[in-house]
């Protein structure tokens, strides 16, 4: 069986990949451990890795509008999927595109491969559910440290960590904690509608959502569908999660205030979409950290939840200069 690291080296080749390519992206070799190209001899040596065919390759290549015009060109059908249509144009013209500049390094997975592959996934994600459920009920119980690793040991385990520069070996510090602590102790007025037996529910997803990143399961999904509100059961969980970042925000641009000295604002920006007639209302622009209203807007409407964006910076009026 595969470790977990050429799982998600081998993931890669699912569908037919440029090894160039993929060899460009991370640095597979540091994280595998061993020079990435031997690794993928070995692989082809054990029937888990083949070098693409031509069908495989120019179906990965070229786009769908591409292959209609070829398909014109060669007076055939321009129906079907993209595999249809490479599969039509090879019978007619075998060697249309010999000498089309292909790339000649592309490989995917086995039968075998692929059925290794889905067999160490199941074993994954089965290990990762047992990690969300732990870390999650640690954090409802505001054991953190027991709540915070979990997270942090499967992030690096990654070859490619989500959280763009999140440090995850020192996640869980003043700023999540506040945050988990917020989602248990508050409570957003844009959910005031809620049922009141669903708020434990609600606080599990927003904490859920936050260590791991991750949409609610199915049975969590289904318990939350009819909640009271005009929300999801997504978007619920989000909403509450929102509320919670921006009040960590707020008391951080406060604490920053206090530390240095300085006077600090919070921007309220609203971008293009969809907004709900609240929201188009609401004044955007600059508030003392004492007058910022609750962020999400406790009378926003929008479909998929509120999503003014809320910022600190400096008061630079009130910033006096030597």
């Amino acid at each position: 069986m595969m470790d977990t690291n050429e799982y998600y080296f081998l993931k890669s080749f699912l569908k037919p990949k440029s090894l160039s390519k993929v060899l460009s992206m991370r640095d597979w070799t540091s994280y595998l451990g061993r020079d990435a190209k031997l690794a993928l001899n070995k692989f082809e040596k054990e029937g888990v890795l083949q070098s693409a065919n031509t069908q495989e390759v120019v179906t990965a290549t070229y786009s769908a509008p591409n292959l209609k015009k070829i398909s014109q060109n060669l007076n055939l059908p321009t129906s079907g999927k993209k595999s249809v249509l490479v599969r039509r144009i090879l019978e007619v013209a075998p060697n249309y595109f010999n000498g089309n500049s292909l790339e000649h390094d592309f490989f995917v997975c086995s039968c075998e491969g692929a059925k290794q592959i889905e067999a160490k996934g199941k074993i994954i994600k089965n290990e990762m559910s047992t990690a969300v459920e732990l870390s999650v009920n640690e954090a409802l119980n505001r054991s953190f440290e027991c709540a915070f690793e979990p997270v942090r040991k499967y992030q690096l385990s990654l070859p490619f960590p989500s959280g763009l520069g999140v440090d995850w070996s020192n996640f869980g510090g003043p700023r999540e904690i506040f945050i988990i602590n917020s989602i248990l102790d508050d409570w957003p007025l844009i959910l005031s509608e809620i049922q009141p037996d669903l708020k434990p529910l609600v606080r599990q997803g927003a904490i859920c959502m936050f260590l791991w990143g991750l949409k609610l399961d199915g049975e969590l999904r289904k318990k939350l569908a009819s909640n009271g509100t005009h929300l999801g059961p997504d978007d619920v969980c989000r909403m509450m999660l929102f509320f919670a970042q921006n009040k960590f925000r707020i008391f951080d641009a406060k604490s920053k205030s206090e530390e240095l000295g300085m006077p600090y604002i919070m921007k309220i920006l609203r971008f293009e979409g969809d907004f709900c007639s609240a929201c188009k209302k609401h004044r955007v622009g600059d508030y003392s950290l004492s007058e910022v209203p609750e962020i999400p807007l406790a009378d926003c409407r929008c479909k998929g939840g509120c999503t003014i964006s809320l910022s600190e910076a400096l008061d630079i009026n009130k910033v006096t200069t030597i």
